[in-house]
């Protein structure tokens, strides 16, 4: 869990670290699994559609509008919380 604190927001000098690319991707991945393919890639094209530079508050905003406050919900927690969330539909636990 240490290997992996919540991104934040990275200096340009750290966009590459484990945080910001595994926590945003496994973010994208548990939306993904919560909504089923056909909405989640919908919303990706909604969200590609509508944007130029985007923040992350952008995004969970999006989510939001698009996708309910739940998700939403669900994607503030793997980006900002303290413990990475386990996946048990796909038996992933935390590291830690």
């Amino acid at each position: 869990r240490e290997s992996y604190p919540p991104p934040d927001h990275p200096r340009s000098g750290d966009l590459f670290n484990p945080s910001v690319y595994l926590r945003g991707a496994l973010a994208l991945v548990a939306l993904r699994d919560s909504v089923g393919d056909e909405r989640f890639f919908e919303f990706l094209r909604t969200y590609v559609a509508g944007t130029s530079t985007v923040t992350t508050e952008s995004f969970i905003d999006l989510v939001d509008r698009e996708l309910g406050h739940d998700r939403a919900q669900l994607v503030r927690v793997w980006v900002t919380d303290l413990v990475i969330p386990d996946m048990e539909e796909r038996g992933l636990k935390a590291p830690g």
